[in-house]
């Protein structure tokens, strides 16, 4: 054979396989991963649902975001439970919390949005909604910029995910008269 098509050939075949021998991940290989770290260990618990929602940057660095329903099996009634799930780059379960009364939506930036106000069992809420009657507490914002071991859930007006009143989402809530 002619070096020129040696050459042509030998490009040809080095762009067809690369892909496949380089290992590249793609978005599904990356639910299955995560999907895969987070099944239930315990005989206890079926997975109903996950759903993997984002990335959030913090200053441990990157890490995948998701949400997982489970239920407790064999009951007449089954209970559920909710869990905000983190992964690290090398798609390890790294860190889980209990939800409570929300449901995370979409990630941006180092937080991930809720939808309406509500809370989790092990995040605290800010300072500055821990006063608020009971039945109003909660946040629409979870802040992971401080790190996976110390967010905290907060509010913020962006996407109209706030639920909120007026354009503050400090503004005293006003009762009907």
């Amino acid at each position: 054979m002619k070096p020129k098509l040696l050459l042509w050939l030998a490009f040809v075949w080095s762009g067809l396989l690369a892909p496949g021998l380089s290992g590249c991940k793609t978005q599904e290989n990356t639910w299955r991963d995560l999907e895969r770290a987070a099944r239930p260990t315990t005989e206890d618990l079926q997975q109903t649902q996950f759903a993997q929602i984002g990335e959030i940057v913090t200053v441990e660095g990157t890490f995948f975001v998701a949400v997982q329903g489970l239920v407790t099996k064999g009951m007449l009634a089954p209970h559920g439970q909710g869990k905000l799930l983190l992964f690290d780059s090398q798609r390890r379960l790294v860190k889980s919390y209990s939800i409570r009364t929300t449901y995370p939506l979409w990630c941006d930036g180092s937080r991930v949005y809720l939808g309406g106000f509500g809370d989790f069992w092990d995040i605290p809420l800010d300072p500055r909604i821990r006063g608020e009657k009971e039945e109003l507490k909660g946040g629409n914002v979870v802040d992971f910029s401080r790190g996976i071991a110390r967010p905290y859930t907060t509010r913020e007006r962006k996407y109209e995910s706030s639920g909120g009143i007026e354009d503050d989402p400090w503004h005293s809530i006003q009762t009907a008269h």
